[in-house]
């Protein structure tokens, strides 16, 4: 069974980097098991253009084969940072100033927090990604991609903790309902939603984050606020509204939480 696992992910490679792209990649037979800990960021823009758009959320999903489990963590947008080149805002501003590249440098700066990998996706990539996985439950309906995105929206009307809590909720049915999904509809997972993300990942690290994260025995992730309600609060200044947090504290859950540590 490994090895069909192994075939169907080159497979699946092959289809991702040769699809509506001049490059072409030979298939590699060598899928390896990635020792350590991955941290992909995936960033959530609320236009359907990745050139004129603004952060909605930040997540960053460990693929940890130390202790063979995921781990999904929201990262507050309205998070007080010093913003490298820029000064003092809150994160998302780091997203608009210079898109994912200052907004990993901003985290890695201010959170210690090591990126290895990042994937932007807006609400059409949203929504192809989970219509092609048949849909997602969500507190106890089943919904489809529009009616997730809907979803997203009315809870943007409430505040940026309890957004992100949904957010965390969504990602988990998704990596369950993928977790589910037969070996022969990959393909077309990736046909049908690859033109609208935008990824930095090679063909030969998604094949091993995939067969490394499909050894694991439970798909249920860990999860994590960050920062930590308990230890930030909203603060004016600049005539803005940022989210102040202890650095001490929260730096310390964070890096316990993501490296075991």
């Amino acid at each position: 069974m490994f090895k069909l696992k192994q075939l169907l992910f080159l497979i699946l490679i092959y289809y991702i980097f040769n699809l509506n792209t001049t490059n072409s990649y030979a298939l590699d037979t060598n899928a390896q098991y990635i020792n350590g800990i991955n941290n992909l960021l995936i960033i959530g823009i609320n236009t359907s253009s990745n050139s004129n758009s603004k952060l909605y959320c930040c997540i960053v999903l460990t693929i940890d084969s130390v202790n063979k489990s995921l781990k999904i963590t929201s990262i507050c947008k309205d998070s007080f940072v010093d913003i490298p080149n820029i000064g003092y805002g809150n994160l998302s501003d780091s997203y608009i100033n210079g898109k994912e590249y200052i907004l990993i440098e901003t985290m890695k700066n201010n959170f210690n927090l090591k990126i290895d990998n990042y994937v932007v996706i807006n609400k059409v990539a949203l929504i192809k990604i989970i219509d092609s996985i048949n849909g997602i439950n969500f507190e106890g309906s089943h919904v489809n991609g529009q009616e997730t995105v809907n979803l997203l929206y009315k809870y943007s009307k409430k505040d940026t903790l309890l957004q992100e809590e949904i957010q965390r909720k969504i990602l988990q049915e998704i990596l369950y309902s993928f977790s589910k999904l037969d070996f022969i509809y990959y393909p077309r997972v990736i046909y049908h939603t690859f033109p609208y993300i935008k990824i930095n990942i090679t063909p030969a690290k998604m094949l091993n984050l995939g067969f490394t994260a499909l050894s694991f025995e439970n798909y249920t992730a860990k999860q994590l606020q960050f920062p930590l309600i308990e230890y930030s609060s909203y603060i004016s200044l600049y005539n803005n509204s940022f989210l102040g947090w202890d650095r001490s504290i929260n730096l310390l859950e964070l890096n316990q939480f993501i490296y075991n540590k």
